[in-house]
């Protein structure tokens, strides 16, 4: 049982990718649409589960329910055998399934406004807003589930660009890839059924669904952790969870019950009058502690800011071109022109950046820039945290 999750920025040809790679490999092909009809076929509300994805019209433990509920439903479907899993299906098993294979597609953002006009007859600026909105809704849903601000889930294997490599090449790719592979995901996949089927059932049961816990579950075991407010919501968790869970599999003693603990907590309080110091202690440590306050204040305000952001002190190996940000995107691939880049630079006041196969970096120092402009190079350096740009330690130019 193989699974490979395929993420894309929108209107990139992700879609067709995804459902070509599926074609050839003769697996299925699981999207949102799938999810949502697989789940209402089950019970669940269909306007309810199309709200929760595009995260609006809901209450947030409304949506967090709905969420739950399309992860529990892509479960079973991945059960069944190798799939390949696309767009909303794709970022709902990274969520947590470890072991699958990670293909980002993503194209430049002329291409995908090309696309725009061509497949909805938009031109213009109202091409534009309708590209800059699924963009946002885009990075908006995955603020939500990995908490980045990127349209893309960071640790892919496979980058494909269609536009430029060509559809038929990047399937070649792919498939040369996951064949390579040979990892079999089956045990990965019957802990994600496991811990996505045990959260479902909290979160559509009344009594449960105020509950925060966590589910681990390693080679078919799984472990609760969290907090209960007594032992009859301990002993709900488990009149929910048994019928449908082998009871040797199920691990309830991390969860604490709060009556309990704030027992044993006022029992041993330091405001008890077994622990209560005397007033001049007292005052002496609030007034210390008043202090410290005041000193971080005004320490907050005499630091400069590049001391509250060090550059990063993990390197970065890249490979890619030294060109303008104004021409980034159309030199990508194709090297441009030394004297092209650096006359961008001098009249459309743009900077010199190095553009990777992934994301585009400003440099830091933009002499250097100037003296490797069009050129390829392989270069290691850092990103400054206060300003995002890359501070270059070495580069070498590659042959073109």
């Amino acid at each position: 049982m193989r699974i490979v999750a395929v993420s894309a920025e929108p209107f990139c040809g992700g879609e067709a990718f995804a459902r070509s790679l599926a074609a050839r490999l003769g697996w299925q092909c699981i999207d949102s649409a799938v999810l949502i009809g697989r789940a209402v076929a089950c019970g669940g509300n269909r306007m309810q589960l199309l709200a929760a994805l595009e995260g609006r019209r809901l209450r947030e433990r409304e949506r967090r329910t709905q969420i739950l509920l399309l992860q529990a439903t892509l479960g079973e479907l991945i059960e069944r055998g190798n799939v390949i899993c696309y767009g909303n299906a794709a970022d709902l098993l990274n969520l947590e399934a470890g072991e699958v294979r990670r293909i980002a597609v993503a194209a430049a953002y002329q291409h995908r406004r090309a696309t725009v006009e061509e497949d909805l007859k938009l031109h213009g600026a109202a091409a534009r807003v309708f590209l800059n909105e699924h963009d946002r809704a885009r990075r908006r849903w995955c603020m939500y589930l990995f908490n980045s601000r990127l349209g893309l889930p960071l640790g892919y294997d496979l980058a494909v660009n269609s536009y430029e490599m060509g559809l038929d090449a990047a399937l070649a790719a792919t498939c040369a890839m996951i064949r390579s592979s040979g990892a079999d995901n089956s045990t990965s996949v019957r802990d994600f059924v496991l811990a996505t089927s045990i959260r479902a059932r909290l979160a559509t049961c009344p009594e449960t669904v105020h509950l925060d816990l966590d589910v681990e579950v390693q080679n078919g075991n799984a472990i609760l952790r969290g907090r209960v407010k007594d032992n009859e919501e301990l002993e709900l968790v488990k009149h929910v969870l048994l019928p449908a869970l082998p009871r040797q599999g199920l691990d309830l003693t991390q969860i604490q019950v709060a009556k309990a603990a704030q027992a044993f907590s006022r029992a041993r309080s330091w405001r008890s009058k077994s622990f209560r110091l005397p007033l001049a202690p007292r005052l002496a440590w609030t007034f210390a502690g008043l202090g410290a306050l005041v000193l971080v204040a005004l320490a907050g305000f005499w630091l400069p800011v590049r001391w509250l952001h060090p550059a990063n002190s993990r390197l970065l190996n890249l490979e890619g071109v030294i060109t303008d940000s104004t021409c980034a995107f159309s030199h990508h691939v194709a090297q441009p022109a030394a004297d092209c880049v650096r006359a961008c630079v001098r009249t459309r006041g743009a900077k010199y950046v190095l553009s990777g196969s992934s994301r585009i970096f400003t440099l830091a120092d933009q002499r250097e820039g100037e003296a490797l402009a069009g050129q390829r190079v392989v270069a290691t350096g850092s990103l400054d945290r206060a300003t995002g740009n890359l501070r270059l330690r070495s580069v070498r130019e590659v042959a073109r």
